[in-house]
C-alpha cells in the first residue's frame, strides 16, 4: 500500500481591510504548532502572509534617456564642515589635477550609503534594522526608494551574452537591458528609478581603452545633475583599468559611480550577474559615496585599488593593499573611515590621455641594450615593477640607459613586484640605481591605476615638476603614501 504523501502547509491571507493604513512589505509570522514526538520539536507554521501590490516597472525594457524628473540629487544634504587647508601630505590625498591642495571636508554624523534622507516605513519585519550595519555607519535607518534615481551604462561584457548556435558566448544586443527590467526585484520601492542606456556598439571588454574610458566620463557629464548615482556594466577584464582611468577623470566626482559585471551571464539560471547588478544599483544609491568603485561577488573595492586576480572563481576582483570599503553578509556594509571625503570643488572631466606608456617587469640578469630598445620615442612613461621594495641589479649600464630617458622627459614610475607592500627608496643599497636614475616612487599602486594616473596627468601636457609632483602624490586614494602610519591592514 502506497503511502499518501503530506500536503505542503497552507498559507492563510490577511483579509484585514487596510485602506487607511500604509502598505508594509509582506511579513510572514510563525506560530507555534504541535509537538512533533519524532523530533521533540514545535513544528513552525507559517500564519500570515500580507500582501501588496507593487509599483509598475519603470522604465520600459528600452535604452531610455530622459524620461524621469529632475531627481532628489539637488536636496542632499551636506552635511560638513570646512577645515584649515590642507598641505601636500601623504595621508590628505586631495591633491588637486592643477597641483593645488584644496581645503578638506569633515562629515558630521554620516547617514546610510544607498538610503533615502526622507523617512520611509521600512521594507523589513518589524525590528529589522535595514540593509545596511549600524556598527559601520552610525546615523539614522532609512530605506532605498523610488525618490533616488541611477543612470546605468552597459557597455558589453560577459554578464549580457547569450550562447550562440556553436556553443560560444557572445553580446547579445537588448538582451540584458530587457533582462534586467523583468527581475521582479525592481518592482519593488526599496529600488532606486534606473535608466539604462545600452551603447549601441557592445564592447567586449579587451575592446576598452582610453577612449571608451572618456566616453563613459562625457555620459556621466551629461547626465550629472539629473542623478544620485551611475553604474556601468563592463567586461571583466579590463575593468579594473576603466575603473582606475575614470577615477583620474572625474576630478571633484560627489557621487558614487559603480562598475560591475559578471564572471557567468545573466542568461545562465545560476549566475552572479543577477546580485552584482542589483547590489552595484543598491550602493549607487548611497549619499556617502562619492567615488569611483568596484562591486564584485560580495566586496565593494576602490575602483583604484582593485585588480582582477581569478579568471574562474567568482571573486574575481581584489584590492590587495586597501580594504574593501563594504562588504555583502547578512547586511550590507560601508567602513565609513575608509570612504573618500566630499568634494570642495566643482565637478569636471579631463579627457586627455597619453597612451604612449610602456610598463615591464625587471628580471634577473635582464640586458640594458634590451630595455634601451623598449623606452625610445614616442615612449613617453615607464612603469617599471622592481624587485621587493624598490630594488635592481647593480648593473651601471642599465641605469645609465633609464638615466638617458628620464633626462629627454620620460617619466619612470617605479612598482614593487609584489602583490602586497610598498616601494621605499634607500632602504636596500640595492635601491640606490633606482632613485639615480629619476624613478618615481609608485608606493603601493597597481599597474592598472599606475597606467591610468600617468595617462591622465601626461595627457594635461603640465610642466614637468608638477607632473612628478602629482605623479607622486595620492590624488584619488590610489596609494599609501604615508607608509610610517602602517594603516594597511595585511591578510584580508
Amino acid at each position: 500500500m502506497s503511502k499518501k504523501r503530506a500536503s505542503p502547509p497552507k498559507f492563510k491571507v490577511d483579509q484585514t481591510d487596510d485602506t487607511d493604513k500604509p502598505q508594509q512589505n509582506a511579513v510572514r509570522t510563525a506560530t507555534p504548532r504541535k509537538q512533533n514526538p519524532l523530533t521533540n520539536t514545535k513544528e513552525i507554521e507559517p500564519d500570515l502572509i500580507r500582501q501588496t501590490s507593487m509599483p509598475p516597472l519603470t522604465p520600459p525594457p528600452t535604452s531610455i534617456t530622459n524620461q524621469l524628473p529632475t531627481s532628489s540629487a539637488s536636496h542632499r544634504s551636506q552635511s560638513v564642515s570646512t577645515v584649515p587647508e590642507g598641505s601636500l601630505s601623504p595621508q590628505n590625498g586631495h591633491v588637486s589635477d592643477d597641483g593645488t591642495v584644496p581645503s578638506a571636508y569633515v562629515r558630521k554624523g554620516s547617514s546610510l550609503a544607498g538610503v533615502v534622507r526622507e523617512k520611509a516605513p521600512f521594507l523589513h519585519p518589524p525590528g529589522h534594522q535595514g540593509s545596511f550595519n549600524s556598527e559601520n555607519f552610525g546615523g539614522e535607518y532609512s530605506t532605498l526608494g523610488s525618490t533616488r534615481s541611477i543612470y546605468v551604462i552597459y557597455t558589453g561584457g560577459t554578464l549580457g551574452m547569450t550562447y550562440g548556435a556553436d556553443g560560444s558566448l557572445r553580446p547579445e544586443p537588448h538582451f540584458l537591458t530587457q533582462k534586467i527590467q523583468s527581475l521582479p526585484e525592481f518592482r519593488s520601492h526599496q529600488m532606486p528609478q534606473i535608466v539604462i542606456n545600452e551603447w549601441d556598439v557592445i564592447k567586449d571588454s579587451s575592446d576598452m581603452g582610453f577612449q571608451e574610458a572618456a566616453k563613459l566620463a562625457e555620459e556621466i557629464q551629461a547626465n550629472y545633475d539629473s542623478y544620485d548615482g551611475f553604474v556601468v556594466l563592463h567586461g571583466t577584464d579590463t575593468m579594473a583599468y576603466t575603473a582606475s582611468t575614470l577615477s583620474f577623470m572625474l576630478e571633484n566626482l560627489g557621487k558614487p559611480v559603480i562598475v560591475t559585471g559578471s564572471s557567468i551571464p545573466l542568461c545562465e539560471i545560476y549566475n552572479d550577474a543577477r546580485r552584482n547588478v542589483i547590489v552595484s544599483f543598491m550602493y549607487a544609491s548611497s549619499s556617502d559615496l562619492c567615488e569611483v568603485c568596484v562591486f564584485f561577488n560580495n566586496v565593494l573595492l576602490r575602483g583604484n585599488r582593485c585588480s582582477k586576480v581569478s579568471v574562474r572563481e567568482l571573486n574575481a576582483f581584489w584590492s590587495n593593499n586597501f580594504p574593501p570599503l563594504g562588504k555583502l553578509g547578512v547586511h550590507m556594509t560601508l567602513t565609513k573611515d575608509l570612504l573618500r571625503e566630499p568634494p570642495k570643488g566643482h565637478f569636471k572631466v579631463h579627457k586627455e590621455f597619453d597612451e604612449n606608456i610602456i610598463q615591464f617587469n625587471l628580471l634577473p640578469g635582464i640586458k640594458a641594450g634590451l630595455v634601451h630598445n623598449m623606452i625610445q620615442p614616442p615612449v613617453k612613461g615607464i612603469i617599471m615593477h622592481t624587485f621587493g621594495a624598490g630594488n635592481g641589479p647593480s648593473d651601471p649600464s642599465l641605469w645609465e640607459v633609464l638615466k638617458k630617458a628620464s633626462d629627454r622627459g620620460v617619466y619612470i614610475y617605479i612598482l614593487t613586484q609584489c602583490i602586497r607592500g610598498y616601494v621605499t627608496f634607500g632602504e636596500y643599497a640595492a635601491g640606490q640605481g633606482v632613485s639615480a636614475c629619476g624613478g618615481i616612487s609608485g608606493y603601493d599602486i597597481t599597474v592598472e591605476s599606475a597606467f591610468a594616473k600617468m595617462g591622465c596627468i601626461l595627457g594635461r601636457n603640465l610642466p614637468s615638476d608638477v607632473t612628478r609632483e602629482l605623479l607622486a602624490s595620492d590624488l584619488r586614494g590610489e596609494m599609501t603614501v604615508d607608509i610610517s602610519s602602517d594603516h594597511v591592514p595585511m591578510g584580508l
